[in-house]
C-alpha cells in the first residue's frame, strides 16, 4: 500500500496543473510486483478510465477492478473491497 504526502501549498488551483502533478507522482512510483491493486470507475470524470489503464500498464498490470460508478462511489462497491481484502490476505496483512 503506497501513501503519498502532498504539500497543497505547492499546487496551483488549475486543473491541468493538478493533473500534471498527480501524473508525475504516480508515474514515478515503483512498486514490487504483487503490491498493487487498482480500481476504477467507468463513470469517473476526475480520474478517467484511460488514466487508470495507463497506471495499470506502468505498474506491470496488477489486479484491476472496474465498477459502474463515480469517483466517490467506490466506498459502496463490494468488488473494490473484495479486491482490497485479497491483496491484504496475499501479503499476510489480514486473516
Amino acid at each position: 500500500i503506497a501513501l503519498v504526502a502532498i504539500d497543497s501549498r505547492r499546487l496551483s488551483s488549475s486543473e491541468s496543473s493538478l493533473k500534471a502533478f498527480f501524473a508525475h507522482v504516480f508515474a514515478s512510483l515503483v512498486l514490487a510486483h504483487g503490491l498493487a491493486f487498482l480500481f476504477g470507475a467507468t463513470g469517473d470524470r476526475l480520474v478517467r478510465p484511460d488514466h487508470v489503464r495507463d497506471l495499470w500498464r506502468h505498474w506491470d498490470e496488477p489486479e484491476i477492478v472496474w465498477y459502474d460508478g463515480s469517483h466517490l462511489s467506490f466506498g459502496s462497491e463490494t468488488a473494490v473491497w473484495e479486491g482490497v481484502d485479497r491483496l491484504l490476505r496475499t501479503r499476510g496483512l489480514a486473516a
